[in-house]
């Protein structure tokens, strides 16, 4: 069997067809789904938008043809109750390429150089049905100074992916996935179905690279602000408190080595939590006989991030981001550690 497409949502398929393997379905009903909706919907941060008094600035000084390969390394482990019950690893490389460039804007093609598919033991089946489609590459924009605005091939990219779900969802019979589970993950699949799902789902990796371009920064202190994350549940985004901070500067080389660190602050956490109730009530599933009590839930998201960066041209060294998210509903605990390394391949 031939293996030769690239799949940017493997991961997610991967998770799908473990979760679908599952036998106390309704162990998932009552908790999985909470943590699902919950990991997926803060994947990516938005990008800060404030400036300071500078010493340094990050501009992009790119052309086109400039051409950059990444390894990317990541790694998930999942505790419930404090049992580590899931640990993922994934390693491959990535390519960053300028296509375009105006006055006002860079185009860039973001591709996968390795056949991700093997990468997940994936049944024969999904191997089989994932192999027809080929979404191998993100198209998106900057500003003239390297800041992300928009993914272009995102209706090309939904589409796809929808389609590859109907796929994937055939091979299940009526009786190993119940109408409930089957609403849930519908509900899941929307999210790829928009601009805004896409981006801050499958444009994480991405978007990280451009977090401090366009910025300038007063390297001697510490810069703290006010983020705001993307909120699936309604139109307000999560505030969230985060600081910038510098631990070295090397002026000769154009290179810095910058902190950023990232926590929602707890009374947006409250107003999630509740606003995901209010959406899985209007698609009917949470029921008041499910012993998960949202009201009682806790979640906690806490980023910190180094990047190692040569500030001219604009193009990361290293970039090194660890996330931990800390969910509680009920009586239940589940902790997820996630990291992604991203180290630049010199030639």
């Amino acid at each position: 069997m031939r293996n030769q497409f690239k799949v940017l949502v493997l991961l997610e398929l991967y998770n799908l067809e473990l979760l679908l393997k599952k036998i106390n379905l309704i162990h998932i009903l009552k908790m999985k789904k909470y943590v699902w909706l919950l990991g997926i919907f803060i994947f990516s941060a938005n990008l800060f938008s404030q400036t300071d008094s500078t010493k340094i600035a990050f501009i992009s000084y790119w052309s086109v043809g400039d051409s950059y390969d990444f390894k990317i390394s990541k790694a998930s482990r999942t505790w419930e109750n404090d049992t580590l019950t899931e640990e993922n690893f994934e390693e491959y490389i990535a390519n960053f390429t300028v296509i375009d460039s105006t006055e006002n804007s860079y185009t860039i093609q973001w591709s996968y150089k390795v056949d991700l598919i093997n990468t997940y033991e994936f049944s024969e089946e999904v191997v089989e049905a994932i192999s027809n489609y080929d979404i191998n590459k993100i198209i998106y924009k900057t500003s003239e100074y390297g800041e992300f605005i928009e993914i272009l091939n995102w209706q090309e990219i939904a589409q796809t992916i929808n389609a590859m779900y109907d796929e994937i969802m055939q091979i299940y019979t009526d009786k190993e996935m119940p109408a409930e589970l089957a609403d849930f993950i519908n509900l899941y699949r929307d999210i790829y179905s928009s601009q805004q799902g896409i981006e801050e789902i499958l444009m994480g990796e991405i978007k990280i690279i451009h977090f401090p371009l366009g910025y300038e920064f007063q390297t001697d202190k510490v810069l703290k602000y006010k983020d705001y994350l993307p909120n699936f549940f309604a139109d307000e985004p999560l505030e969230a408190d985060a600081q910038v901070s510098f631990q070295s500067v090397d002026f000769e080389h154009n290179f810095c080595v910058m902190k950023h660190e990232l926590s929602i602050n707890p009374m947006a956490t409250r107003k999630m939590l509740d606003e995901m109730k209010n959406q899985l009530q209007r698609f009917n599933l949470y029921e008041n006989e499910m012993d998960v009590d949202i009201d009682a839930g806790n979640y906690a998201v806490n980023d910190t991030n180094i990047f190692e960066y040569y500030y001219y041209p604009g193009i990361p060294h290293k970039i090194d981001r660890n996330r931990e998210i800390l969910i509680e509903i009920g009586v239940e605990k589940i902790r997820t550690q996630e990291t992604l390394i991203m180290e630049l391949i010199y030639l």
